[in-house]
């Protein structure tokens, strides 16, 4: 259907039950200081509803709001559109509660996607979870199965000392 992630495999839905439906999403964040920063994420009304008012996605910041989108703002959201939000009076260095909700009132089914979250605190991006997500040690180990020589290809550059165990499919070492 019309849900899915704009890039990748993971995003954030809202909405698209046949039942009235609440859910939210809650991170702590640490802005650094700084003189401006902007919150981005690509935002989707993939489906409408009834476009009630009630029907709304919204982001706070330790409890105040900074941004809402109800269902009435389909037209405007119809189709992944990037929103950027000015955070700079948290730009302090300091943790800050992101409380991401979203829902529909009715039965009739809305669906609010969000995706590909970033944080740049003057200019410079800060690391969001795509890159954490590539920082993961991935090894590749090759030929399989091996004999006598088995190598293995990592993803990133390792530093300092490793310890590698094989097992084979019986779980012995």
């Amino acid at each position: 259907g019309p849900c899915v992630a704009r890039t990748g495999d993971w995003y954030a839905w809202f909405g698209g039950a046949n039942a009235i439906e609440a859910g939210t999403l809650q991170q702590s964040i640490n802005i650094p200081a700084g003189t401006a920063a902007e919150l981005t994420l690509w935002f989707n009304i993939a489906s409408a509803g009834d476009t009630l008012a009630g029907d709304a996605f919204a982001m706070s910041m330790d409890g105040s709001e900074i941004f809402l989108a109800t269902a009435e703002d389909y037209a405007m959201y119809n189709g992944y559109t990037e929103v950027v939000i000015d955070v700079s009076a948290y730009a302090d260095g300091a943790d800050h509660t992101l409380l991401v909700s979203g829902g529909q009132t009715t039965t009739v089914a809305v669906n609010f996607l969000a995706d590909d979250f970033g944080l740049s605190v003057d200019g410079n991006d800060i690391v969001g979870v795509s890159e954490i997500l590539n920082q993961e040690v991935v090894v590749f180990a090759y030929p399989n199965p091996a004999q006598d020589v088995l190598n293995l290809q990592f993803n990133r550059q390792i530093q300092g000392e490793a310890q590698v165990t094989i097992m084979n499919l019986n779980g012995q070492i």
